[in-house]
């Protein structure tokens, strides 16, 4: 199951292709050996993986086209190789659009790091809300005043006020550790890394298209 209704998802397998063959038509102008991998590896994917990439090309597309900024013309390969072959498994919306950022920055800015990709693929939508909670002004003054207290006892009870006694709560945060997103402090206080912050500043850049 995905979250794409069926009328879409129809639309979608119909014109997958197509979708495919306009999103690479300028990468092919400019890297014609990079348009005709990701071209092949297309080819190769089944129904479900064409569907999605679709999808998250399609919402590339739009935020391409709500920038109004030209392709910069240098793809690195290392970047959208992995993040095109992610779309097609990915069947959470949210990050599928995340993927669309990532995509639409690398095309026209260039400069994705490999490893914001590669961490990014390691994210489900419940590490992406934590990572979003964690950048709010709320968390950020909650942690400064609490840091400032007596915390003899702060461990356990900070934890769970996190959530982190709940053992998914817990798997989230070290996700984000391990992937070098957030770290987290003896307290359990969650922060930002600069890997983090940058790929919140990409992917929560707004698209004025709707999807259709």
């Amino acid at each position: 199951m995905t979250d794409i209704p069926k009328e879409a998802w129809i639309t979608l397998a119909q014109n997958a292709s197509d979708i495919v063959k306009d999103f690479l038509a300028p990468l092919t102008s400019t890297t014609s050996g990079l348009g005709r991998v990701i071209s092949e590896k297309f080819t190769s994917k089944v129904e479900l993986e064409k569907v999605l990439c679709a999808d998250t090309l399609r919402r590339t597309q739009e935020r391409l086209l709500a920038s109004g900024k030209a392709l910069q013309g240098s793809f690195d390969p290392s970047v959208v190789i992995p993040a095109l072959d992610e779309c097609g498994r990915q069947r959470d919306e949210e990050i599928r659009e995340m993927w669309a950022a990532i995509l639409a920055e690398e095309l026209t800015e260039g400069g994705i790091h490999p490893e914001l990709v590669r961490a990014l693929s390691r994210l489900t939508k419940f590490e992406v809300e934590k990572l979003r909670e964690i950048s709010t002004a709320e968390y950020l003054m909650t942690m400064v005043l609490r840091r400032g207290e007596n915390h003899d006892s702060a461990p356990a009870q900070f934890n769970f006020l996190l959530g982190d006694r709940n053992p998914n709560g817990s798997l989230r945060n070290h996700i984000l550790v391990v992937t070098g997103l957030a770290s987290q402090d003896k307290w359990g206080w969650m922060e930002l890394t600069i890997l983090g912050r940058r790929l919140l500043e990409i992917v929560d850049t707004k698209c004025d298209s709707s999807h259709t």
